[in-house]
């Protein structure tokens, strides 16, 4: 239950700002400075982008949060750890099923959009799958030898 919790407060929050960076980074498309330079360039705009994303990000994100967090708990549950793979792979899943949901409700975002969709949801689950991968396990991560033990 404290997945699916974590995965809803904090998901789309991490979304929206997730987003931000996106359509700030998206903005500095096509200038005729380096990447770094832009980006530092639209900071403002990233922060504010990143502010409203995280404001909003709950209106649009609240079911998607709510689904991953679901089956990441349930994974964790009933059938074993999830991998990192899996994570990024439900994170597109869900974001994929997200935008042709939006596009069968007449909210057409393009090729463009569907990228999007897909961004501001895999990066949200990979990390939160980060932050709750050993929640509730008996078995610790394995730890490497320390340099004394080794010789």
């Amino acid at each position: 239950m404290a997945i699916v919790i974590l995965f809803v407060f904090a998901g789309p929050a991490l979304g929206g700002i997730t987003g931000g960076v996106a359509l700030a980074g998206a903005m500095t498309a096509g200038s005729e400075t380096s990447f770094g330079d832009a980006l530092l360039g639209f900071f403002p705009a990233a922060a504010l982008f990143s502010l409203y994303g995280a404001i909003f990000g709950y209106w649009l994100g609240f079911l998607p949060a709510l689904a991953a967090g679901l089956v990441i708990a349930w994974h964790e549950g009933w059938r074993g750890p999830v991998t990192g793979f899996s994570a990024a792979l439900l994170g597109m899943a869900v974001g994929a099923l997200y935008f042709m949901f939006s596009e069968f409700f007449g909210l057409e975002a393009g090729a463009y959009g569907a990228a999007f969709g897909v961004l501001v949801c895999v990066v949200p689950c990979y990390v939160l799958w980060r932050v709750v991968r050993f929640w509730g396990r008996s078995d610790p991560p394995a730890a490497l030898p320390s340099s004394r033990e080794a010789a």
